[in-house]
């Protein structure tokens, strides 16, 4: 036999026996281990109860004198109540103390005091141990073999009799009656049996622990109660039984955003009361983290920055702002939305409140002094001939979907140029050759008709002409019926071609006949304003030219580095060629922004090489014909839009998809936003309805659908440098063109080259606002055909082709299908179809993309009556729809 092996210190060999010395006992130690504990039993400590100190023996000795949990609360303050019971432990020297109420003992104070807290018993209603084991017969599944016959002496006594309810069976000995048990008791989740709707009604973990004990008892599975299915995981189990032969309506269901619990019945009423308190909450949450974000002592967490759901997340950023995206996909994009006529009405009358207040303000504002001193016009009589553009007709507008390939123009309406025809509830009129501005002014004549200022190109060939002449058509709601004819044209003879157009909004109820100042802008560098007054605007005369009441130059820039490219030499395929002068004074001015904050006394624009321009109605010398002008080397792309924000500050958007808001007191910075597929090189404001900017034309997303391109609105506060992004079910493919929005319903309007017109509005727009409102709705899509070769010969053409030899004459082949651009051609084989509520699908063109998108809206307007929204819009076809915008809410919820 091996021995075992010795450690380290046992292969030493012990010393001789005779130098054996006796070892020394180092009680030191011991010694001062006493004496601490006894010091620690000796030293005392003062209590409120008692006017001398206790030490922990006496603690002891006085925990031991109450007689319940009562008293020893009514005795012991509860601040001291945790020392008093650690000391009393230290004075039992281990021994354990008993609890009050029950037999349970303890030996740490920690676990005494927590079950003391939870302890409901009392010694006068505590059941025996016979009551227990006859009420809960599963008791005895838990007790350990050794202790059976012990537990039964208490339970059966000596007439080893079966405690479980229903058998009386009496047994000689205590191991027969021990063999029985085993077959008889049965957990307690079996006790259910047939009866799975009385287990239902148990509390959920009392539930759990009955399928636990099951499936642990019945070798790891059990049966449902309901049905003969076996599971062996209790969440399985638990997760049938709750609806095993339960219908639909009534099974349990459990809300995804909060956790409440009801049946599928109630799922929908409660997910839209949810939906509501969800956004409120959202919103007062950030509203508080917003509320700090100029303290220097604030951070925000990461945890707080990643939010889920439909909360906003958070990003800090370089320059030391905080952005606050909403996900795309938080907007409600169903048809009409998942809203109920309560919440619209509700969100519609805090839209008209905050216009009245915006009205009022308005008119404490006077306008300016320029404006004040502007008499009514005198317009007189073109004498020159009509434009050729007036005897066109439209092309063919077919108001229903055509299926299928079609070899000639289907039935339908074409409109002679300056007459309107009603479509459904559309009416549509026609200007004669492509749209690029429509405005609303702010005023109306006779608080009846709104007057709409349309202007056009020359046709659709021509984008540059000498002289313009802009449209005002009239417009207004006769039993619920759209009327819209043309007032007057106004003749703007050798002034170039108006590229932007805009009136000042503002009102003035003490000059009932003034519609309105409106702003021309043209591609010669001037901006030409009118004032339109309701009389004596020549009705009926056709054609009226006046003079414009204000005309605003550029002037002649000064000489920098800046504008050094414009008179230099270059070289042309090796010899240098000079650059003839251009004359600075006639820039083409591509956008104008006029500002009602300061009653129209300052006027904003671009011009083509990218300056900002800004005039000063009211300021002195020769303010008209210099402008201040700006730019600035850190902007690296040309801006292409411009809005006033407010009476300081201007929103500008840049080719390079970015948007900045600048003072123009300062030109200082105040706010950049660049976020990739967000941020846009246009822009939008509406003082009227919200304090912020929407921004469009940003990169394109493959969501909802592949080349998409949305709008969105900035939140953001100059003060606190914060912005909130707030994505709006407004999405067009390819190219959104122009937005609006309706201020006294909160309906937001875009049009695009896709040929549709969309509503929508959300409660995210509002100031702080707390409407969880989500509407949508396509309110008309036009969509370009043309007439397709006769399909039989299309498929001879394809048998010649397929057995013709490739080294064949080309030209005997069939040529491809012309491109489609010129006025003739595109009314002869093109024709529009107009639908109403349609769901989009995008789908390619037909044969040839070269065509005409005679299909594409590039402007839209709409008025301010609350009771009937009317949107206008128009684009290349020429076309100018008044279409109503109301956004009709589906009831699908009780209101």
């Amino acid at each position: 036999m091996v021995a075992p092996r010795r450690s380290r210190r046992s292969q030493q060999p012990p010393p001789p026996q005779d130098e054996e010395k006796p070892k020394k006992i180092d009680s030191s130690k011991a010694n001062q281990e006493e004496e601490e504990e006894e010091d620690l039993e000796e030293e005392k400590f003062q209590f409120s109860f008692s006017e001398e100190k206790l030490t922990s023996k006496e603690c002891a000795q006085k925990m031991d004198e109450f007689q319940s949990r009562e008293e020893l609360l009514s005795y012991v303050h509860p601040d001291e109540l945790n020392r008093f019971t650690v000391k009393s432990f230290i004075g039992r020297n281990g021994q354990p103390m008993k609890c009050f109420n029950c037999t349970r003992k303890y030996t740490s104070a920690s676990g005494f005091l927590a079950h003391l807290k939870k302890c409901e018993k009392t010694p006068s209603n505590e059941p025996d141990e016979a009551t227990l084991y006859r009420r809960s017969p599963s008791l005895w599944l838990k007790v350990d073999r050794k202790e059976q016959k012990v537990v039964l002496n208490q339970i059966a006594g000596a007439d080893n009799e079966c405690f479980v309810t229903g058998c009386s069976k009496k047994f000689g000995t205590q191991n027969a009656l021990i063999g029985h048990l085993k077959k008889c008791v049965k957990p307690e989740y079996f006790l259910y049996k047939n009866r799975a709707a009385d287990f239902r009604k148990l509390e959920q973990k009392i539930k759990m622990k009955y399928i636990r004990e099951a499936i642990t008892a019945n070798n790891g599975s059990a049966e449902c109660l309901g049905c003969s299915r076996e599971f062996s995981h209790s969440y399985g189990l638990s997760y049938h039984l709750e609806r095993c032969n339960v219908e639909k309506s009534e099974q349990p269901w459990r809300c995804y955003r909060c956790g409440f619990h009801a049946t599928v019945n109630e799922s929908r009423t409660h997910l839209d009361e949810c939906n509501r308190d969800k956004e409120a909450s959202m919103l007062d949450s950030m509203d508080s983290i917003l509320e700090f974000e100029g303290k220097t002592d604030f951070e925000i967490s990461i945890e707080a920055k990643r939010r889920k759901h439909d909360a906003p997340r958070a990003t800090p950023r370089k320059d030391g702002t905080t952005l606050y995206r909403y996900r795309k996909s938080t907007v409600n994009r169903e048809f009409n939305g998942v809203v109920s006529l309560a919440d619209q009405r509700k969100y519609e009358a805090e839209c008209s409140k905050y216009f009245e207040s915006w009205k009022t303000k308005s008119l404490e504002v006077p306008f300016s002094n320029r404006l004040t001193k502007i008499g009514k016009p005198q317009w007189k009589p073109e004498a020159a001939s009509s434009p050729r553009i007036f005897a066109r007709k439209s092309v063919t507008v077919v108001p229903r979907k055509v299926e299928g390939l079609q070899h000639t123009i289907p039935a339908g309406v074409r409109i002679a140029a300056r007459e309107s025809v009603d479509i459904e509830s559309t009416t549509v009129a026609y200007c004669g050759a492509p749209i690029n501005a429509i405005k609303v002014a702010p005023g109306k004549i006779d608080d009846t008709y709104d007057v709409i200022c349309v202007s056009t190109f020359a046709d659709e060939n021509d984008l540059d002409s000498d002289s313009s002449i802009v449209q005002f058509w009239k417009h207004r709601i006769n039993n619920e019926r759209s009327e819209l004819k043309l007032w007057f044209l106004l003749s703007l003879p050798f002034r170039g071609t108006v590229l932007s157009t805009t009136w000042l909004q503002k009102h003035s109820p003490s000059d009932p006949d003034l519609v309105g100042f409106v702003a021309f802008s043209t591609s010669k560098g001037e901006v030409l304003i009118y004032r339109i007054d309701s009389k004596n605007t020549g009705i009926g005369i056709g054609i009226v030219t006046a003079e414009p009441n204000i005309i605003l130059k550029l002037g002649n820039m000064e000489k920098k580095a800046d504008y050094s490219m414009m008179n230099t030499t270059i070289k042309v395929e090796g010899e240098e060629v000079d650059v003839p002068d251009i004359d600075e004074s006639l820039i083409p001015i591509i956008k104008i922004s006029w500002c009602s904050q300061n009653g129209g006394r300052l006027l904003a624009g671009i011009d083509a090489l990218g300056a900002v321009l800004i005039w000063d109605l009211d300021g002195d010398g020769d303010g008209d014909r210099n402008p201040i002008r700006k730019i600035e080397d850190d902007w690296q792309s040309p801006p292409s839009d411009i809005a006033w924000l407010d009476a300081e500050h201007i929103v500008m958007g840049f080719r390079e998809k970015l948007a900045k808001v600048i003072n123009v007191n300062s030109w200082e910075v105040k706010m950049e936003e660049n976020t990739i597929k967000t941020a846009g090189t246009r822009v939008h404001t509406d003082p009227r309805i919200v304090e912020s900017f929407f921004t469009f034309q940003s990169e394109y997303t493959a969501f909802p659908y592949p080349n998409a391109t949305s709008v969105s609105y900035v939140n953001m506060d100059v003060d606190s440098k914060m912005l909130v992004l707030c994505p709006t079910a407004n999405t067009h493919q390819l190219m959104t063109w122009d937005v609006a929005m309706c201020p006294t319903v909160g309906t937001l309007l875009s049009c695009g080259v896709d040929g549709r017109l969309l509503a929508s509005a959300t409660g995210r727009l509002l100031r702080r606002g707390r409407h969880s409102f989500f509407a949508n709705r396509n309110l008309m899509t036009l969509t370009r055909r043309r007439i397709q070769k006769d399909p039989s010969n299309i498929s001879d053409i394809l048998k010649q082709v397929k057995n013709e030899d490739s080294s064949l004459d080309k030209t005997n082949k069939e040529p491809l299908e012309e491109s489609l651009a010129d006025y003739d051609a595109v009314c002869s084989k093109m024709w529009l179809e107009m639908t109403f509520d349609e769901p989009f699908e995008p789908v390619r063109p037909e044969i040839s993309c070269r065509d005409q998108r005679i299909e594409s809206l590039n402007c839209v307007d709409t008025n301010v009556d609350p009771n009937y929204p009317v949107s206008f819009t128009g684009g290349e076809a020429g076309l100018l729809f008044a279409v109503p915008s109301k956004l009709i809410i589906r009831n699908n919820f009780k209101v």
